[in-house]
Formats: structure tokens, C-alpha cells, sequence
């Protein structure tokens, strides 16, 4: 199964979102799912590494069988 985990890590946002999201794929992989970010800026890159992380609008994100959206943007902009 593929997973893509879209959040940030960023000063408004704080670290809560992107802890618990990173919790989450760790548990994902123990569980044989393929795990991928998406964020709004390059801030979550390192925090989530050796996960992919790619940035929203600017790279082409994979395809993913689960999307798990964790941040305070609303989703239509998200």
C-alpha cells in the first residue's frame, strides 16, 4: 500500500503535525506500506528524512492508495 502524508513543519504550524505524521510512517512501514510526504515548503525535507518528501505545486508527487492530511490549511488550498 501506498501512503502519502501531506503536513508541514513550520513556526505557524508548530512541530505536532509533522511529529505525529512521522510517528505514523514509521509504524506504516513496520506494517509493508510505502511511505511519502508532501509540504508546503523545504522545513519538513530533513525532519522527515529517509522518508520522500516532496514539495507541493513544485514536484510531481506520486500516486498513493491512502492520503493522510494532517495540517491547518484548509483543504481545497492544502
Amino acid at each position: 500500500m501506498k501512503v502519502l502524508i501531506r503536513t508541514d513543519l513550520s513556526i505557524s504550524s508548530g512541530m505536532g503535525h509533522a511529529v505525529r505524521c512521522k510517528a505514523l510512517a514509521h509504524a506504516l512501514v513496520q506494517h509493508g506500506a510505502e511511505v511519502s510526504f508532501v509540504t508546503r515548503d523545504g522545513s519538513l525535507i530533513d525532519f522527515v528524512a529517509p522518508f520522500p518528501c516532496y514539495l507541493q505545486s513544485k514536484e510531481r508527487v506520486p500516486r498513493a492508495d491512502v492520503l493522510v492530511y494532517d495540517t491547518t490549511e484548509p483543504f481545497e488550498t492544502g
